[in-house]
């Protein structure tokens, strides 16, 4: 049977009379049985020099059943291959993908390149990102990431922000910084409640770290700087 479909998809692949959406139906008929085949490399094949956009999503039913057959070498083949199809704004397909890679990491010994996959998709990795590296305690390199994201604290996760308070609250100390002066620049009423808000948890981060005379010295700055602001 699959050998009578492999030749009617074959004979239909070179009729040069064949619509272009019997063509498409062919061109994933045949990726289809060179998987079900165990061909992936001509699956790769077909996929790169086919016609027709075939969208990172459409790649998933097939991960998700290397994933149920504890296929994992195969699963990581596929991984490495869709990895350059996917965009770095693609939130919704890059959460799938990266699921797909920690599975594979718990099974096989890569953790950095896992690590390397996720910075690489940068921004849209950043929720499976965070998790990676507050499990690991890198609570620096989540600091950074927050930084380098340039993002406010109502869109880090709160229970985030208090696992690393309670860790030690030094490394939200630049985070804090960073996002007083953003909402301060903001130049209006709702940015400079954030900021005052802020200010206080600042103020509460120094006098744990016994570094109260520090943060006087720094609103001290933060007054001077934006004397001229309502």
């Amino acid at each position: 049977l699959v050998e009578r479909e492999t030749t009617r998809l074959r004979l239909v692949l070179t009729d040069q009379h064949a619509s272009g959406q019997a063509r498409h139906v062919a061109v994933l008929g045949s990726i289809h049985l060179d998987i079900h085949n165990g061909e992936d490399e001509n699956a790769f094949e077909r996929a790169e020099i086919s016609k027709f956009e075939i969208k990172p999503d459409y790649w998933f039913a097939y991960l998700n059943g290397f994933v149920f057959e504890s296929q994992w070498d195969r699963l990581l083949t596929w991984l490495r291959w869709l990895k350059p199809k996917l965009a770095w704004n693609d939130v919704a397909n890059v959460n799938d993908f990266l699921n797909l890679w920690r599975l594979a990491a718990e099974q096989r010994d890569i953790e950095q390149e896992h690590r390397g996959v996720m910075i690489s998709l940068l921004p849209a990795s950043y929720d499976q990102y965070a998790k990676f590296l507050l499990a690991k305690g890198e609570y620096q390199e989540w600091a950074d990431v927050c930084l380098l994201l340039n993002l406010t604290t109502d869109r880090i996760d709160a229970a985030q922000l208090k696992l690393v308070e309670k860790a030690n609250v030094q490394f939200l100390l630049p985070i804090y910084h960073h996002n007083i002066e953003s909402f301060i620049q903001g130049k209006n009423r709702p940015d400079y409640i954030q900021a005052i808000k802020l200010l206080k948890k600042l103020a509460a981060a120094y006098k744990r770290l016994k570094l109260t005379p520090r943060f006087e010295v720094y609103l001290g700055q933060i007054v001077k700087q934006y004397a001229k602001y309502r």
